[in-house]
Parts: C-alpha cells; sequence; structure tokens
C-alpha cells in the first residue's frame, strides 16, 4: 500500500446493496474505520464482510471526525433518504472534494435527488453519479442528470462470489438436499421500494404471498414430472431479519418443503439450482455469475430496467411459471466471471486506479 492511500478516498454506505458493492473496495484498498462510514443496515453487511467502519445513523454523527482533514474523493451510495445523502454531497463541495454518488439498483432513478418533488440543487448534488451500466445511465440522464456527470462502471458485488468456497456450498447443499437429494429452489425477498417510508409495512414484498404459492404450485408440478422433492429456501431481505419477517408461508407437502434461511445470500444462490425473485439485485449477480435465475412478475408488471439489464435473466408471469423453472432446473451452468475483474472495472471507469496497492494492480 502507497504512503497516504487511506486518506484519498472515503465511503459512506447506506443500503444493504451499497455495502455488498462497496466491501470488495474497502478491502481491496485497505480502507480502515477513519475511511468508511456506515448505516443501518449497510453496517451488518460490512461487519460480515470482515470491513472496518464507523457507525452512523446520520450526518451529523460524523460531523466530529469530518472535521480533520480529509480525503479528495467522496463515493456514497444513493438512497431515499435523499436530505441526509444531500449533506454528505453538500459538505464535499464545501471541502473541494469530489463526490461521486453510486446507483446500485435499476429503480427510483430521479427519486434518490429529489425533496419535495424537486431535483436538489447543483450544490447538493454530487459530482458524479455512478451506475451499473448503460440502462441505468440512461435513466439517470432521463432524471435531469448532463451525460457528462454519469458514469457506467460496473458493480464490484459480483467479486463477493469468490469469497464463498467450493466446500462450503457443497456442505450445505448436501445438508439442504437431505438423503433424497431435493432440488434447491431459491426466493429471494425484496421490501418494496413504496412501504419504505411507512412503518409497519416496510418490511412487506408487494404481492409475496401470490408469488409464493404459484411457485410452490411449479415446484409440484416439477416433483411430480421428476419424481423428486423440492425446497423452496426463502431468503428474506436484510431489512426483513432486522424486524422479523411477517409474511407467512404455505404449508409444506410430502413433495414441496419450504424452509426460511438467513445464510448469506449469495451461499445460498450458489447452493440453490435456480434463483427466483422479483427485483432484488441478487437476481441479476446470480445471473450474472451463470446461475439459472427468473423474476416473476405480476401480469400488471412492465418489463423491469432489472431484466433489461440482464440479459441471462429469465422473465416469467405467473401463468408460466411451471414451464420456467422446469426450464431453469434444466439449464446448464455457465462459466462465471474472472476473479475480481469487476472491482477493477470499476476503479478503472472512476478513475481511482491509482489508489491501488501495485500488489493488486493486476485485478484491473
Amino acid at each position: 500500500m502507497r504512503d497516504g492511500m487511506r486518506s484519498d478516498l472515503l465511503m459512506v454506505a447506506r443500503q444493504a446493496g451499497t455495502a455488498a458493492a462497496f466491501a470488495p473496495l474497502a478491502k481491496v484498498l485497505h480502507l480502515d474505520v477513519t475511511s468508511v462510514y456506515a448505516y443501518p443496515p449497510a453496517a451488518a453487511i460490512f461487519e460480515r464482510e470482515g470491513v472496518s467502519f464507523a457507525p452512523v445513523t446520520g450526518f451529523q454523527d460524523a460531523m466530529p471526525s469530518l472535521s480533520a482533514p480529509r480525503p479528495g474523493i467522496l463515493l456514497t451510495g444513493t438512497s431515499l433518504a435523499v436530505a441526509d445523502d444531500a449533506r454528505w454531497w453538500s459538505w464535499a463541495r464545501t471541502r473541494n472534494m469530489t463526490s461521486m454518488a453510486f446507483v446500485d439498483q435499476w429503480c427510483n432513478y430521479r427519486e434518490r435527488f429529489v425533496l419535495d418533488g424537486v431535483l436538489l440543487p447543483a450544490g447538493a448534488l454530487p459530482d458524479r453519479v455512478v451506475v451499473v451500466d448503460e440502462v441505468a445511465a440512461n435513466r439517470v440522464a432521463q432524471a435531469g442528470f448532463p451525460s457528462r456527470q454519469i458514469v457506467v462502471a460496473g458493480t464490484p458485488a459480483l467479486d463477493r462470489w469468490f469469497d464463498v468456497g467450493d466446500t462450503v456450498v457443497d456442505a450445505l447443499a448436501a445438508e439442504l438436499r437431505g438423503p433424497e437429494g431435493a432440488l434447491l429452489v431459491l426466493y429471494v425477498c425484496e421490501p418494496d421500494p413504496a412501504h419504505w417510508t411507512s412503518p409497519g409495512s416496510s418490511m412487506l414484498d408487494r404481492g409475496f404471498q401470490a408469488r409464493i404459492e404459484a411457485l410452490g404450485k411449479a415446484a409440484e408440478a416439477v416433483a411430480a414430472t421428476r419424481d423428486r422433492r423440492v425446497k423452496i429456501l426463502v431468503k428474506p431481505h436484510p431489512i426483513q431479519l432486522a424486524h422479523g419477517f411477517l409474511h407467512p408461508l404455505p404449508r409444506s407437502t410430502d413433495r414441496v418443503r419450504y424452509e426460511i434461511l438467513s445464510q448469506f445470500p449469495i451461499l445460498l444462490a450458489r447452493v440453490a439450482d435456480a434463483v427466483v425473485g422479483h427485483s432484488s439485485v441478487l437476481l441479476h449477480e446470480s445471473a450474472s455469475w451463470g446461475k439459472a435465475t427468473i423474476a416473476l412478475l405480476e401480469d400488471d408488471d412492465q418489463v423491469p430496467d432489472l431484466a433489461r439489464a440482464t440479459p441471462a435473466l429469465r422473465v416469467s408471469r405467473h401463468a408460466s411459471l411451471m414451464a420456467e423453472v422446469s426450464a431453469a432446473l434444466a439449464q446448464p451452468a455457465t462459466a462465471a466471471p474472472a476473479t475480481g475483474s469487476a472491482t477493477g472495472r470499476f476503479l478503472s471507469a472512476l478513475g481511482i486506479s491509482s489508489l491501488l496497492n501495485p500488489q493488486c494492480a493486476s485485478i484491473e
């Protein structure tokens, strides 16, 4: 690590998805508690990933440490807590720092930068908006950002998949399959963003009951056709795990069993024969890794940008789910991406590859 590297970058993560993307960066750049701030639930992700951080619940919590000389680059996530996010970007501007805000999902593009229906003033906006791909870049441009301020960088979150060893995957798979060798289908929960600001309903997935019942019927048909038991593994979102999972599951049958699991989601995705969800970013990661992955949409849903950004992702409505699950389970595995390539591309796109330890330069 070159002298002074830790003083070049300040990282702030609020959402779990942001922390998942930033964790590989923090590790490869050897960032410590003086350079990383985390809100819940991002803090829980950093703890699991072994990333040192200073916990905060608002910008004001960080002020005492921010009074010291700070780095030249601020990298944050984005969220619907726009007022607090904007305080970081405004603070960076007063310090002549370059602020970069990462949009890790394919939704709520404009809402991340709007207060009371109006786009934040120029002085409160980040200097750059970083997105995963061209689909998101076009949406952010439509939201009012000049193209020159938008950076397409991919997501380092994909590199976290290499942290899960094959031995661990094989052991958990054997445990979950049992002696009968059950097929494993992972259902990934994603609370409806429209409810995130509403206490009590913020942990609920819109349409969860209908989707899980449709998946159960598809699994019953697959189990009968293949004469093989199916286990549906339900993975709650981190915010649901923190507050209690409120959705009841269908009753298990002789052919189809349901189980709520809280293990590392990437481990569960690697164990599963197929992954199903609605709008979770894990669907993008899973499909990009080569795992058979399905986005199950409601009949009135438009095809989401998540699907447009992920060519390998299967899109299904309820009526076609049985056929899609059967096809997904028959889909041969494809090659995984190269180790470390996502983190290297991200740093290069942001123009901060110079922060890398020379021994780590090979990740680019």
